[in-house]
């Protein structure tokens, strides 16, 4: 079962209706696209492979080292390679972000670019992966992982800021491109490489980020992947009547009475919001009971610092129903340390007049995934 799965009712006619389930009077959105679960992997196993210390393997290493080959730093190429295990991914994946936990170390420094994910092409033996080989005798065709059949093409890559070796903060990495062609192609396991792929003149410092063997638990990687069906095979884990004018979007139908779906999305259920003031520690009534919060008051743009705590895996859709835009700043002082957003980027998000905004609740913070 997904982490932090709950389960409530919905009803039927209001959920899904010719293929389509409505968000709320104003969105609808195909059931593949609706969130059923989250599935929180954590790495096989990791490593780095370094340019400066190419017969060196660091699959031992409490920190990864990420950096540009002008690193200011050394002036040499790391990346990261993280095996993860897929099997458990059964429904299609909507999204698929990768948490690495920047530590704070005298090696790390201002650091302002890109950074990439993609899949290895090679079999790679963690335990023997080195900037030069892949597996012990087995080398990279272009040394450090560069060359055209040692991995793809770089689909996915995510600008990130950091100001300093001071900064210990979590980095949100969209791997979404990445994953869902790896499930399309049949895969159960990946190996990702991460790394610098463009750095800002100036900004070439390389970043530390904690590894799967870390002495903080609660810091080392995390690939959050949210899953949803329907489209080819129906939602996951729901029941419903036998009879009806509903659909599923999976060939079955469901009657106009209640159905209950067993999964984190609670799909059917909204709040209205009519607040018109910016908001610390949003705790609108009923919040853990539905699907989304639709604003529809504002008068002028309105900042909201934080919203009540959820459970882990928790998923609330934002949706700015009004000509006026929905700031969430991160990691807000204003609101508990439990309510706060955890943003892309660690910048202000801004969910635009008629936007919304995917967020879900882990580590302790209110993480926004999509808008």
């Amino acid at each position: 079962m997904a982490v932090g799965r709950s389960r409530s009712d919905s009803d039927a006619l209001g959920g899904v209706v010719n293929g389509y389930a409505p968000l709320d009077s104003n969105l609808l959105i195909p059931p593949a696209y609706l969130p059923t679960g989250i599935i929180n992997l954590s790495p096989i196993s990791d490593t780095y492979i370094s340019q400066n210390a190419a017969t060196t393997n660091y699959e031992t290493a409490t920190l990864l080292s990420i950096a540009d080959r002008i690193s200011a730093a050394g002036g040499y190429l790391k990346n990261a390679l993280f095996k993860f295990d897929l099997s458990s991914l059964t429904d299609d994946v909507i999204r698929a972000d990768l948490y690495l936990h920047q530590e704070a170390t005298t090696n790390a420094g201002v650091f302002s670019g890109h950074i990439g994910v993609r899949k290895v092409l090679r079999t790679v033996v963690m335990a023997e992966a080195t900037y030069n080989v892949y597996s012990t005798g087995n080398s990279w065709t272009g040394a450090g992982c560069r060359g055209n059949t040692d991995a793809v093409q770089w689909f996915d890559t995510t600008f990130w800021s950091s100001p300093g070796n001071a900064t210990v903060q979590w980095m949100v990495i969209d791997a979404t491109a990445t994953i869902r062609r790896a499930i399309l192609d049949g895969d159960t396991s990946i190996v990702l490489q991460v790394g610098a792929v463009e750095v800002t003149t100036g900004s070439q410092n390389p970043l530390d980020i904690a590894s799967q063997d870390n002495a903080t638990a609660a810091n080392r990687p995390i690939l959050s992947v949210v899953t949803g069906g329907g489209g080819g095979g129906g939602l996951a884990d729901h029941t419903h009547a036998a009879t009806g004018t509903g659909s599923d979007g999976g060939g079955a139908t469901i009657a106009p009475t209640t159905a209950t779906m067993d999964g984190l999305f609670r799909f059917g259920a909204s709040i209205d919001s009519t607040v018109d003031a910016n908001q610390n520690d949003f705790t609108p009534g009923s919040l853990h009971a539905v699907t989304s919060i639709r604003f529809t008051s504002f008068t002028a743009g309105r900042t909201i610092t934080g919203i009540e705590a959820g459970s882990t895996g928790e998923l609330i859709i934002l949706v700015n129903n009004t000509s006026f835009s929905l700031l969430l700043p991160n990691e807000s002082g204003s609101s508990s340390a439990a309510n706060r957003f955890r943003t892309p980027n660690a910048a202000t998000h801004t969910v635009r007049q008629s936007g919304a905004a995917i967020i879900v609740y882990l580590a302790g913070r209110w993480t926004v995934m999509a808008a």
